[in-house]
This record gives C-alpha cells, sequence and structure tokens, in this order.
C-alpha cells in the first residue's frame, strides 16, 4: 500500500492508502475543517522530516 503524505493548512500527515482519494478521505475523516495544500505519494515506505524545514538548524537543504 502507498504511503502518502499530506499538508494541510494545520497539519502534516503520513498515511497508508490505496489511492489519492483515499488518502483525502483520510483527511477528510479526521480534520474535516482543514484544507488541503499538498497531497504527495511517497517514493519509498519510510518518510523524513527535514529539521531545517523545521527551523531547527541552519541549513534549508
Amino acid at each position: 500500500m502507498p504511503l502518502f503524505e499530506i499538508e494541510t493548512d494545520a497539519h502534516i500527515i503520513i498515511t497508508w492508502a490505496e489511492n489519492e482519494d483515499d488518502a483525502r478521505e483520510v483527511v477528510d475523516d479526521a480534520y474535516p475543517e482543514d484544507e488541503l495544500m499538498r497531497l504527495t505519494k511517497r517514493p519509498r515506505d519510510s518518510w523524513v522530516i527535514s529539521k531545517g524545514a523545521l527551523g531547527l538548524t541552519d541549513r534549508t537543504l
């Protein structure tokens, strides 16, 4: 089952789903008030959080 990274205006969600429609349903069920900003099918069965993106280091790449 593919792994999806879903960004809303308030959350970043990592979830397994059969397809993009099912991944969107995860957001609709869990956070119906959130606006979907980005939905990405991950190329592998893992995920990474960038410390730079979170502002925890000086590096952004």
